[in-house]
């Protein structure tokens, strides 16, 4: 599978946030369909998918780098917008019962898809609420990450695996 990152920057977060803008960044960073749960459930399929699907295990294992990019930006417009990133959504603290541990190759790469439509809908959803210009253009940039993967995932799904 040919190699897919964007080359394009990050922007960087410019002026105030506010509280809801944390709020919602906090479930995105840490929440139940966030970039943690994201990190952990790729990282997840690539160990248990690596013996008898190494390539796909090593895509799976690229898009879990390219999420935890994502936190960390994620974690530094928080702090940049006066928020803690504990490891926490919204509402409460990060639960490993987020993460699907869905044995069957063809059901782990659906909900993967399913997983990141859902980050994108999320991040659309804080796009339309704050009005920090720099926020929507960082969270339009990680979009387009996460349209990449689907697109790898659609392509791993429709592979022969």
């Amino acid at each position: 599978m040919e190699e897919r990152i964007l080359t394009l920057e990050y922007p960087e977060i410019i002026g105030d946030l506010s509280r809801e803008d944390v709020a919602c960044l906090m479930e995105a960073y840490s929440g139940k369909n966030s970039e943690c749960t994201a990190i952990l459930q790729y990282a997840y399929q690539h160990y248990i998918f690596d013996e008898n699907y190494a390539d796909v295990s090593k895509s799976l294992e690229k898009i879990s780098v390219q999420e935890m990019l994502h936190h960390s930006l994620l974690a530094k417009a928080i702090i940049k917008g006066g928020g803690d990133p504990i490891i926490a959504g919204r509402f409460s603290f990060f639960s490993g019962a987020y993460v699907s541990y869905i044995k069957g190759l063809k059901n782990a790469l659906r909900t993967d898809i399913a997983g990141e439509r859902i980050a994108i809908e999320n991040y659309n959803a804080i796009i339309e609420k704050t009005h920090n210009e720099s926020l929507k253009n960082l969270l339009s940039r990680i979009i387009m990450d996460e349209e990449v993967h689907i697109q790898i995932l659609q392509e791993l799904l429709g592979a022969d695996t």
